[in-house]
C-alpha cells in the first residue's frame, strides 16, 4: 500500500500530515520466515492496534493548536496573478480553495 494520494491531498488542503504504518507479516517477501497464518496476522494486528492507540493518545496530548508548519501555507503562492487583476467572480471561486487570501 501507499499513502501518496493521501499525502498529496493533505498538502493541497494545507493539512500537516504524517503516516503511521505497522507491518502485520513478512511472508510475502521474506523467504526465510515461516508461512504466516491468519491467527498470526490477527495477533500482530491486535498488538499493532494497541500500540497505535497509545501513540495517537500521546500525540494528541502534545499537539500545539497554534503551531505553524510549511504545510499550512502550501498554497500561498499558487496564484501568481496580482490580486487587483483578478475578477470579483474569480476571487469568489478562489476563496473556496484558498480561503481569505483573496478577501476584498
Amino acid at each position: 500500500m501507499t499513502t501518496c494520494p493521501e499525502a498529496f491531498l493533505a498538502r493541497e488542503a494545507e493539512i500537516a500530515y504524517v503516516t503511521l504504518a505497522h507491518i502485520t507479516d513478512y511472508d510475502v517477501w521474506h523467504t526465510s520466515a515461516e508461512p504466516v497464518t491468519v491467527e498470526m496476522v490477527m495477533t500482530t494486528m491486535r498488538r499493532n492496534i494497541d500500540h497505535v492507540q497509545r501513540i495517537i493518545a500521546a500525540t494528541v496530548q502534545r499537539i500545539d493548536p497554534h503551531a505553524e508548519y510549511a504545510a499550512h501555507h502550501a498554497l500561498d503562492n499558487t496564484v501568481m496573478t496580482a490580486p487587483e487583476r483578478i475578477a470579483p467572480h474569480a476571487k469568489a471561486t478562489l476563496r473556496l480553495l484558498l480561503g481569505n487570501r483573496y478577501a476584498d
